[in-house]
């Protein structure tokens, strides 16, 4: 069976694991790298270490773009952080809450 294009992107988008400055990063250096393997290194000419180096340059570009790193998978490894709102200033959260309530249920017991 074969996943269609475009499945395959919604479930990258659905499974990022690349926050903003680890993308940024991934782009910049894949900036730098792909045409230094191809110029600078004599990629176009057919050098090993040229075409090397275009292609680490290339699954950064690839991978910043697209926020998926598929070598963080396997160790559950996400640089993005949660997407959870901080709380307002003068509300309180949920979890502050929960803890005034247990702490008074404790103080009372006694």
């Amino acid at each position: 069976m074969h996943a269609s294009p475009k499945y395959v992107w919604r479930w990258i988008r659905a499974h990022r694991n690349e926050g903003p400055l680890d993308r940024a990063i991934r782009i910049a250096v894949g900036i730098v790298l792909a045409p230094l393997g191809l110029f600078v290194l004599d990629g176009v000419g057919g050098a090993i270490g040229g075409l090397v180096v275009v292609g680490v340059g290339t699954l950064a570009l690839i991978t910043g773009a697209t926020g998926f790193c598929l070598i963080y998978v396997p160790f559950g490894f996400s640089t993005v952080r949660d997407r959870r709102p901080a709380p307002s200033p003068g509300r309180r959260s949920y979890r502050d809450v929960r803890q005034d309530r247990r702490s008074a249920a404790g103080s009372s017991i006694g």
